[in-house]
């Protein structure tokens, strides 16, 4: 690991059983996030992101999901090799995870400060309602005193989120996974969730792992973005350089359909075709039947992730057979 890498996923393999059937999931992935960075890692729905996410926690359904190869390092630990006490201390300590549905996440029959009071109670062996008090004051929730008594359907989409960033934060990670921490919430209610996050990770001093398929909500707030495709990574590198030259085929149809103010009167480009199922992927890069630069190799051979930059410490990478360069 680097000096300053907090997370460090080597060459990793998940397979999910569907039908008695084995089928890829997650195929030779790597990648690093640093100490108090915020990382994107962003792709169609069913590329492999979320299980990628589980995984860092050892929350895969044991029966359903293996794990083939690979590791993955916290703070220099091997998480896949973490005993229970060990895993124990990592969840909702050490590491904290932000789920897609606030509401389904929260427990319907306990009031909101029992639940954030069990965090602590869990970490910390204590329960401390004034502290309590003080996380919900923290994520911006009005009425404090209110919400603490509140069950989670009185309250709000938006202040169920912030309810579960206050339970995220109370044991002060050093990661926070935000798992599509937007979903079905308004425009604005999106950025203040958002806004909330990026202060959040400044006053911590935490790093941020934000898993979207939405790339409007990462270009002013990740430092590095990480995109998948079909359980692969695809391309890598800082944010700003990315969105603003694209290498892959893949990453350059996303940010081409991307809804522009400027772009009235014409139609909205889009990527042809689907996302294959994982337990059909093609062979090759499994981009190349939607691909409109697909050449000879590319229905042949899996194209590894290379180096694109001149530097051997660039964070840009790219898995595409129009690129040469060393493999990763």
């Amino acid at each position: 690991m680097t000096r300053d890498s907090l997370v460090r996923i080597e060459h990793l393999d998940i397979d999910y059983r569907q039908h008695g059937v084995w089928v890829p999931v997650v195929r030779d992935v790597s990648f690093e996030l640093r100490e108090r960075e915020m990382v994107s890692l962003v792709g169609e729905s069913g590329c492999g992101k979320t299980t990628l996410a589980l995984s860092i926690l050892r929350l895969l359904p044991e029966r359903e999901s293996a794990v083939r190869g690979g590791r993955i390092l916290f703070d220099g630990s091997d998480v896949l090799r973490m005993d229970p006490d060990g895993l124990r201390s990592l969840r909702g300590g050490r590491i904290s995870m932000i789920f897609q549905d606030p509401f389904s996440s929260l427990n319907p029959v306990l009031t909101v400060g029992e639940q954030v009071e069990e965090v602590l109670e869990c970490h910390e062996g204590r329960r401390d309602p004034a502290r309590v008090k003080s996380l919900l004051e923290r994520v911006v929730l009005p009425d404090p005193s209110r919400i603490y008594s509140s069950f989670p359907h009185q309250l709000s989409g938006g202040q169920r989120q912030r309810v579960m960033i206050a339970m995220a934060i109370a044991s002060s990670p050093k990661l926070l996974i935000a798992d599509e921490p937007t979903t079905a919430l308004d425009v604005t209610v999106q950025k203040e969730i958002l806004d909330l996050l990026t202060r959040l990770q400044d006053e911590l001093g935490m790093s941020v792992l934000l898993i979207t398929h939405n790339l409007g909500l990462v270009a002013e707030r990740s430092h590095r973005l990480a995109v998948m495709y079909s359980g692969r990574l695809v391309e890598s590198g800082e944010t700003a350089a990315v969105l603003a030259s694209p290498r892959h085929p893949y990453t350059q149809g996303l940010i081409q359909s991307l809804p522009r103010i400027r772009r009235t009167g014409s139609r909205l480009p889009m990527l042809p075709g689907q996302p294959p199922e994982l337990s059909r992927i093609p062979s090759g890069c499994a981009f190349h039947p939607r691909c409109a630069k697909v050449f000879a190799p590319c229905s042949r051979e899996i194209p590894p992730l290379k180096k694109m930059g001149s530097s051997p410490d660039s964070d840009e990478a790219v898995a595409c057979h129009l690129f040469g360069g060393p493999a990763s």
